[in-house]
């Protein structure tokens, strides 16, 4: 796995982030939010962490 695809997994918007929002209505990180998630109509639970254990820094 190149450096490039590493990153890719880490800078904003990553590369899980259309999932987190599909499923849980923010990022990982919360940067990226739904209006519903952001106006409190859903519930704001913990994403968790989406990067397979390769994929992570040390």
């Amino acid at each position: 796995m190149t450096d490039t695809v590493k990153l890719y997994t880490l800078i904003c918007p990553c590369a899980y982030r259309e999932a987190d929002i599909r499923q849980y209505g923010s990022c990982y990180c919360n940067l990226y939010v739904t209006p519903a998630w952001n106006e409190g109509k859903i519930p704001v639970d913990y994403v968790p962490e989406r990067r397979p254990p390769e994929k992570m820094r040390a």
